[in-house]
């Protein structure tokens, strides 16, 4: 198998992590985006700045999108020196700094990217009272128990669930603050509504949660969860 250049290996990080943002991020109502003026803003600026936009653009899917698009029409003109900079710099870093300059790099060529989660927990939302709106949920039994790694949940949702794309959010007992959030596509399996989404739940402390879900504006769905 032939060696690979510090160019292929520099190119194949930078496709690992764009496509994590790409893919990772949803947002399709597009909710807190600075607008394209913001995103143009960005994309031109000489090297990254870790501020509110930047922050924003690494976790909006679509957002981040667009600042590719801005980027690539911002370095037709210099991309060849750009490019060979920034693979030299990337060889005397650490692997976060490589991490924060090569999302910042170019157009994407797209390749699949898969997260690996360290374990796995099934959420069956189905025995619980669906629960709307923002009122306390008293904890008599869980749904499911969930590890404090980066988890795969396997959620099966309540009855009379519809297929679509879900917010999914893993809240404190009384509702008020929200320690994982994500979308997910739901679809019907063996008479079910299922998703799957992924949480990183490594820093979130063990105890009793809640797991809320809800398509588009309608109400919350909510059932108990244990975190251990």
């Amino acid at each position: 198998m032939p060696d690979q250049s510090p160019d292929t290996i520099a190119n194949e990080i930078q496709q690992l992590l764009q496509q994590a943002v790409l893919n990772n991020y949803p947002n399709p109502e597009r909710r807190g985006c600075p607008g394209a003026a913001v995103l143009r803003e960005v994309a031109i600026r000489q090297v990254p700045v870790r501020d509110g936009y930047w922050e924003h653009v690494t976790h909006c899917s679509a957002c981040f999108q667009e600042f590719l698009e801005f980027r690539r029409d911002f370095t037709s003109g210099r991309r060849r020196v750009v490019r060979r900079n920034r693979i030299m710099l990337a060889l005397g870093l650490s692997l976060a700094g490589i991490a924060g300059i090569l999302i910042w790099k170019g157009p994407l060529n797209p390749s699949p990217r898969v997260i690996a989660p360290q374990a796995y927990a099934d959420i069956d939302m189905r025995p619980f009272s669906v629960v709307r709106g923002d009122n306390p949920l008293t904890i008599e039994s869980y749904a499911g128990v969930l590890t404090r790694k980066p988890s795969q949940l396997n959620v099966i949702l309540p009855v009379g669930a519809q297929e679509g794309m879900y917010e999914v959010r893993v809240m404190d007992n009384d509702l008020q603050h929200t320690v994982a959030s994500g979308q997910a596509q739901a679809s019907l399996v063996d008479h079910m509504v299922k998703l799957t989404i992924t949480f990183d739940l490594t820093s979130v402390p063990p105890g009793p949660y809640v797991i809320a879900s809800r398509r588009g504006r309608g109400g919350w769905m909510t059932s108990p969860v244990l975190i251990r």
